[in-house]
């Protein structure tokens, strides 16, 4: 079983007209699986009003499986659709 932790390290308004209403979060995700860790980085997830859409070069370049991979990105949509900043 993977236990997945998040933190949220900054927040950057994005400015324009076009996207108005869009943040760009710099989220530390750490994986962990029998306590040893399988992925720790800091990935970038813009959230807009259309939806959540994390940075997938680096999981991609990480994590090779792609079933850990899918439930990853989900992870993470999950939580930031739960961020209010």
């Amino acid at each position: 079983m993977f236990k997945y932790e998040f933190a949220v390290l900054n927040v950057t308004q994005v400015k324009g007209k076009r996207i108005e209403g869009t943040r760009d979060y710099d989220l530390k995700v750490r994986v962990t699986r029998a306590d040893e860790v399988v992925f720790d980085e800091t990935i970038r997830v813009r959230k807009t009003l259309n939806g959540v859409f994390p940075e997938e070069e680096a999981i991609s370049r990480k994590i090779k499986s792609p079933s850990l991979r899918k439930d990853l990105i989900q992870e993470i949509k999950t939580y930031m659709k739960k961020q209010k900043k």
